[in-house]
């Protein structure tokens, strides 16, 4: 697969670049389900890619600090998902599924650990270019 880093660019371009250089090596392994994911996280990273260029930042320290409160809060809610899957491992173990949810969307608590990481490390990339913008309109005023 080859996707043209370089219209992505910024921390979306590389956390892109990460995702299916990890993948690649695994990718005949993977089952549908994981491959499916991938290309939906994948997915997710290239809709967002827009938002993190510098045509979409105002100026303005309203504006900075109204996009790193936001960041913030989405990466708390990605790192809620992450904490739910170790807490269930640390109880039921690693190999362990949720016998509540139907047989086709069972996934062991290792699966979900990693399918959470994903979306931190973009959430990351995100609350880092929202804190360089915000340190750039402070410095402009303080």
């Amino acid at each position: 697969m080859t996707i043209p880093l370089h219209i992505i660019g910024g921390a979306r371009g590389l956390a892109l670049h990460r995702m299916m250089r990890d993948a690649a090596p695994h990718w005949e392994s993977l089952s549908d389900g994981d491959k499916l994911q991938l290309i939906a996280e994948a997915s997710v990273v290239l809709q967002g890619a827009q938002m993190t260029q510098d045509k979409w930042m105002r100026p303005g320290l309203d504006f900075a600090r109204g996009k790193m409160i936001e960041e913030l809060g989405e990466l708390q809610e990605k790192m809620g998902d992450l904490a739910a899957a170790l807490g269930k491992s640390l109880r039921w173990g690693w190999e362990s599924v949720n016998p509540d949810l139907p047989v086709e969307k069972r996934e062991s608590n290792v699966a979900w650990a990693r399918r959470a990481m994903g979306p931190i490390k973009i959430e990351i990339a995100d609350v880092l270019t929202a804190i360089d913008n915000l340190e750039k309109e402070l410095d402009k005023i303080y």
